[in-house]
């Protein structure tokens, strides 16, 4: 994989910058961390402090690829010997992710010595990893066998939404 210059535009989310590349707006995952939601505990100071780092400055990134969800994968250098996503984890505001992938041991290390000095996140005996928050705060799905009333049902997918529209013709009787 090659790495580019890249002007990083904006912290989106602890995890998440956007940037510039051939002349287009990326939305962009760090990979091998994951940093609290926006609506979690955590999440508002993880963005805060990549903002700090990253806002308006030029680093080199390495791209690797799409997510499920669409967004750019990529690792963003602060040193030809530090990530982005291990300045995350160093600071207490990120998890290594995936936790259990082949190949990530400093970083494992790294959050264990984070949690140990009690820093960022680890502030909170308990703190939920972003996947089981997002697990447990996904709104509920409408049963598939509700009642039609000829509105809209919406069923949501992981990677789509698909919008279904019935009309009270089509309703069991």
């Amino acid at each position: 994989m090659k790495r580019f210059a890249q002007f990083i535009l904006a912290a989106t989310d602890g995890d998440g910058v956007a940037l510039m590349f051939n002349g287009r707006r990326l939305h962009c995952r760090l990979m091998d961390c994951d940093a609290p939601e926006l609506d979690q505990p955590g999440g508002i100071a993880a963005r805060a402090y990549t903002r700090e780092i990253v806002h308006g400055r030029c680093f080199w990134v390495k791209f690797f690829g799409r997510d499920r969800y669409g967004r750019t994968l990529v690792r963003v250098f602060l040193s030809p010997c530090q990530t982005l996503a291990e300045r995350l984890i160093q600071a207490g505001h990120a998890w290594v992710y995936p936790p259990h992938a082949r190949g990530l041991d400093h970083l494992r290390a790294v959050q264990a010595r984070a949690a140990r000095l009690g820093l960022g996140l680890w502030k909170d005996p308990n703190p939920v990893p972003p996947w089981a928050w997002r697990a447990s705060h996904r709104p509920s799905r409408p049963s598939q066998r509700s009642r039609n009333t000829g509105g809209t049902v919406y069923r949501s997918t992981i990677r789509t939404h698909h919008r279904v529209s019935l009309s009270l013709g089509d309703a069991e009787t």
